[in-house]
């Protein structure tokens, strides 16, 4: 890729460091000056970054969903599909799993699915379930998910069935589990939970146990039944008038009342809204895969912009025998680079902003240790290389170019993350959020197979002549 020279921050910022080399002044006194430099922007950085922190964010609430928020939430769906026609991308898959899903708000029926773990009784439970629902008498569509918990890759299969579904029964069939709590309070469908095999329990116990899973939901549901979908066999004996003995085997009367007196109540008085916040999380999926197809292309564009930034502030440092210059670079490299991505993502900074926020990212590097802990881990690599870690500031422009890349990660994470619809009419810039990603993406690369070609590639792009060597 050829490089832009219309990089105003950019141009500035390397032409201030070269200004600074071609002045003859490798002395102490304008070593001195740099290092007051770097402090000064190291503190107008930071004060931004407690500025911004203290400003705090707000409490997500629960969406309350009705027909105006499915509205605004399809439109926001109908942008990203706009936008990646924009872009270059196919997006009529996302506009027709659309118009589908929506006229999923209309239906009359309801859709029903039963989980839980395995051998709770979930067929059964499905085979004593009516097949038309309790209200309008119209097909029910029941559904059995495989049993939960089990190591065979249908976790897949799972997720679709629940995500589909208006109403789950969740069947057990004793007292809920650690996992199985924690599965159940991380449904978004409306729950009822069925205490399947009552019959096998003494009076006392299924009192208990009943009474234990209210205890244990009530935060997440507020229907819980007691039921014997298919209840077992029991031996009876009969003694006649002689005296006589006689055992046979009786099948109890399914006890499944419980539960359909609890789903009619439930579909009565919510049945349209489920069907509602089904719809409506079906559009929200739709819209996460639209971002994800909207993001790859926009990664796709960054990356090229990323390395090349990269090796522009490498081959400054390596160059530039004075610390406080090396960060002067890089800082102008980084602000340019959060204008450039900012513009691919959509949510464009303004010269000052990426100047603001890139004096607070150097002082986040420094805070979190990462400028140390990438040198010496750069280091420990080019020492296993004598050519090469005998060149003056390549360990130095190494480092540059790995932060710089590093911080480039970032910040297209963090502008990917961002909402499609912008909530506010100019950019805000978020360091403890970036914060939060450059940890995670600085772990995913301190691999060591990643550094070492990292390494190969910097000795090559830095010292073009040195000859190709495996860093082990």
């Amino acid at each position: 890729m050829s490089l832009q020279i219309q990089k105003p921050i950019l141009v500035g910022g390397l032409a201030v460091t070269a200004g600074f080399l071609g002045l003859d002044l490798l002395s102490h006194a304008v070593a001195s000056n740099g290092n007051v430099l770097m402090l000064g922007t190291m503190a107008i950085g930071g004060g931004y970054w407690l500025w911004s922190k203290n400003r705090g964010a707000a409490v997500a609430q629960p969406v309350k969903i009705d027909a105006s928020t499915l509205t605004r939430l399809s439109d926001q769906v109908k942008l990203i599909a706009d936008q990646l026609t924009i872009e270059g991308g196919n997006s009529e898959s996302l506009r027709q799993s659309l118009i589908q899903a929506l006229q999923q708000a209309d239906r009359q029926h309801y859709r029903l699915a039963v989980t839980g773990a395995a051998r709770v009784g979930k067929t059964s439970v499905i085979a004593a379930l009516p097949a038309t629902d309790f209200i309008s008498a119209q097909p029910l569509e029941l559904t059995e998910t495989p049993a939960l918990f089990e190591v065979d890759g249908a976790d897949s299969q799972i997720s679709q069935a629940l995500q589909q579904a208006d109403l789950v029964v969740f069947v057990t069939n004793g007292d809920l589990t650690a996992t199985e709590f924690a599965y159940l309070s991380k449904l978004q469908q409306r729950v009822v939970v069925a205490l399947n095999k009552q019959d096998q329990l003494s009076p006392v116990d299924r009192d208990t146990v009943y009474q234990n899973i209210q205890r244990t939901v009530a935060g997440c549901t507020n229907q819980v039944v007691a039921i014997a979908a298919k209840p077992a066999p029991i031996k009876v004996r009969a003694i006649s008038a002689s005296g006589d003995v006689q055992e046979s085997i009786e099948q109890p009367s399914i006890e499944i009342t419980p539960l359909t007196n609890s789903l009619r109540t439930v579909l009565a008085e919510s049945g349209a809204q489920l069907v509602l916040n089904t719809t409506y999380w079906e559009v929200d999926r739709l819209k996460d895969t639209g971002k994800a197809q909207l993001n790859e292309l926009r990664r796709a564009r960054a990356l090229p912009i990323i390395e090349q930034r990269q090796w522009i502030a490498g081959a400054a440092a390596f160059a530039n025998p004075l610390p406080a210059l090396d960060l002067l670079a890089t800082a102008a490299v980084n602000a340019q680079t959060i204008v450039d991505l900012s513009a691919i993502y959509q949510r464009p900074f303004s010269i000052e902003l990426g100047q603001s926020a890139a004096s607070a990212m150097g002082g986040l590097l420094l805070k979190l240790g990462l400028v140390e802990v990438s040198t010496q881990a750069i280091g420990s690599i080019l020492k296993t290389n004598a050519v090469t870690y005998v060149a003056g500031g390549l360990v130095q422009g190494m480092s540059a170019a790995y932060l710089t890349r590093i911080v480039g990660l970032t910040l297209m994470e963090y502008f990917a993350d961002l909402d499609i619809v912008a909530t506010q009419p100019n950019p805000v810039w978020n360091p403890e959020r970036f914060g939060t990603l450059l940890q995670q993406v600085f772990q995913a690369n301190q691999r060591l197979t990643v550094l070492q070609e990292f390494v190969q590639q910097g000795i090559q792009r830095l010292i073009p002549d040195a000859k190709p060597q495996q860093v082990s």
